[in-house]
C-alpha cells in the first residue's frame, strides 16, 4: 500500500493509516508537545547545572532538526530562520576567536537556541494540542498556591536554585519571582495566540488569561507588574492600530480597570504595600530617579540594557565578544558617563551574563546583533498584515511586549521567545499560502 494522507483517513470509504503513519504522527505530535513543555518549564532539572535556563529545549530542538534532516535528506526552511542559521555560524566565528571559551560557550548556547529550537517550533508548532498547554498554566498555578498557604520553599529540588524572601513573592516553578512573572506574561501571549487561531475557545480563554494575571500578582515582583502593564498596554496599543476606539470600548475600559484596580491595590493594602511591588511601586511615584540608583534589581536591567548601546560605538561596531561582559563593563560604564555610570554603580558587572537579549546580541556581536532585531521586526510585521484582523492583533500586541522584554530582562537562550517566533512564522507563511495558493 502506498502512503495514505491524514485526510483518507477521514473519507467516506473510511480507510485506516498505515501502522508506519500511526507511528509517525505520534512521534510528531509528542516532539511538538514535549518541545512546548520544555520551553515552558525551562527553569526545571532537580540536578544544578551551573546556570538557570536549562538546556533541554535546545536538545530535543536539535534532535528534531537532525531527525528531520535525516529523514527527508534536505531542510526547508524560510528566509528568516535562513537568516538566524547563517547568523549561528557567525556566532561560531566568535566564539571560535574568543580566548575564554567557558564563558562563551554560554552565549553560544543562546545563539543555537535562537536557530534551533525556532526552526523546530516552525516545523512542529502546528501539532500543538492546547490541552498540554493549559495543564502548564494549571501546574504553575498548582505549585504556587502550595508556596502561597503551605511553604514558599515547595518545590525547590526542582530547581537550581530558588531566589525570594519575607517582601518578595513566590516563585513556583521558576529560580525567583520576576521569572516566575516573566513566563507568565509570555504563556499570556501563547493563550492569545491560540484563541486567535481557533485553538483555545473562549470560555477558557478568560479563565487562563485570569489565572495567569493572578499569579503574576502574587509574585509581588516590581518587574512582573512593570511587564504586565507592558503587556495590557500593548493589547490596547493594538486595538486602537486595527479597530479604533469605537468597537472596543467595554475592552478598553475593562483594561482601565484592571490595570486601575492593580495600581491601587499595591498602593493601599497593607501587605501589598509592604511587599517588592509595592516598594518598588511607591518608589516610582515618589522619586524614579533615586529608584534607578537604589534597586539593584533596576539598576541591573537597565544597566545590561543600556551599556550594550554605548558598546556599539566603543568597539566601533565590531562587538566585543563572549563572554566578556566582565572584562569590560566597568570600562563601559565609565565610558558611559552621566547619570548612567552612577546607575551602574549599583548594578552587577562582574560575572560574563548579559541580563538583556538584544544587549547581548549587540555587545558581543556588535552591528551584525542588530540583525536579530530585523528578523523579529520582520516577523511580527508579516503576521500584522494578516487578513485576519484579531490574529494581526495578537501579532503587534506579543511584538511590542517580546521587543521590550528582551531589551530588559530575557537571554537569548530563553526558549519561548524562539519557540514563539517559530509558531508565529509558520501561523503567517501557512495563512499567506491559503490567500494564494499558487504561490508556495
Amino acid at each position: 500500500m502506498g502512503h495514505v494522507s491524514t485526510n483518507d483517513a477521514r473519507n467516506p470509504i473510511g480507510r485506516k493509516l498505515p501502522l508506519q503513519q500511526k507511528m509517525e504522527n505520534t512521534m510528531r505530535f509528542g516532539a511538538a508537545n514535549f518541545l512546548l513543555l520544555l520551553s515552558l518549564f525551562l527553569y526545571v532539572c532537580p540536578i544544578n547545572l551551573g546556570f538557570d535556563t536549562q538546556p533541554f529545549a535546545l536538545m530535543l530542538s536539535t534532535l528534531i532538526v537532525t531527525f528531520t534532516i535525516l529523514k527527508t535528506k534536505k531542510i526547508s526552511m524560510n528566509s528568516n530562520v535562513f537568516v538566524l542559521f547563517l547568523m549561528f555560524f557567525v556566532a561560531c566565528f566568535f566564539f571560535a576567536i574568543n580566548a575564554n571559551k567557558a564563558a562563551g560557550l554560554r552565549s553560544l548556547a543562546g545563539y543555537a537556541s535562537l536557530f534551533m529550537v525556532t526552526l523546530a517550533s516552525y516545523r512542529t508548532s502546528r501539532y500543538i494540542k492546547t490541552t498540554w498547554f493549559n495543564f502548564a498554566v494549571y501546574l504553575y498555578l498548582s505549585v504556587g498556591i502550595i508556596q502561597l498557604t503551605v511553604d514558599k520553599k515547595f518545590g525547590a529540588f526542582l530547581l537550581p536554585r530558588m531566589s525570594t524572601s519575607v517582601e518578595r513573592g513566590i516563585t513556583s516553578l521558576a529560580v525567583e519571582p520576576s521569572a516566575y512573572a516573566v513566563v507568565c506574561i509570555f504563556m499570556l501571549m501563547i493563550n492569545d495566540f491560540l484563541l486567535a487561531t481557533g485553538k483555545q475557545n473562549k470560555r477558557k480563554y478568560f479563565i487562563i488569561t485570569l489565572l495567569l494575571i493572578a499569579q503574576i500578582l502574587v509574585t509581588l515582583s516590581g518587574i512582573g507588574l512593570l511587564f504586565l502593564t507592558v503587556y495590557l498596554t500593548s493589547k490596547v496599543i493594538s486595538i486602537l492600530l486595527k479597530d479604533g476606539i469605537a468597537k472596543h470600548k467595554g475592552k478598553l475600559i475593562i483594561f482601565a480597570l484592571i490595570i486601575g484596580s492593580v495600581f491601587a491595590s499595591f498602593r493601599n493594602i497593607d501587605s501589598l504595600q509592604r511587599s517588592r511591588g509595592g516598594l518598588v511601586l511607591n518608589a516610582a511615584i515618589s522619586n524614579p530617579k533615586l529608584l534607578l540608583i537604589e534597586d539593584g534589581s533596576i539598576a541591573d536591567r537597565l544597566t545590561h540594557a543600556i551599556l550594550p548601546i554605548y558598546s556599539l560605538s566603543y568597539s566601533h561596531g565590531v562587538g566585543l565578544g563572549m563572554g566578556t561582559w566582565a572584562k569590560y563593563a566597568i570600562n563601559l560604564r565609565s565610558y558611559a558617563g552621566g547619570f548612567i555610570e552612577i546607575m551602574g554603580q549599583h548594578a552587577t558587572l562582574t560575572v560574563d551574563r548579559i541580563m538583556s537579549g538584544w544587549g547581548t546580541a549587540l555587545y558581543e556581536l556588535g552591528s551584525l546583533g542588530f540583525v536579530y532585531m530585523f528578523v523579529f521586526i520582520n516577523i511580527i510585521v508579516a503576521g500584522a498584515k494578516t487578513k485576519d484582523k484579531k490574529l494581526a492583533m495578537v501579532y503587534i500586541s506579543s511584538g511590542i511586549t517580546i521587543w521590550l522584554l528582551m531589551f530588559m530582562s530575557i537571554p537569548l537562550a530563553f526558549p519561548l521567545f524562539s519557540f514563539m517566533m517559530g509558531m508565529f512564522m509558520y501561523e503567517t507563511g501557512k495563512r499567506a499560502i491559503e490567500n494564494n495558493p499558487n504561490k508556495i
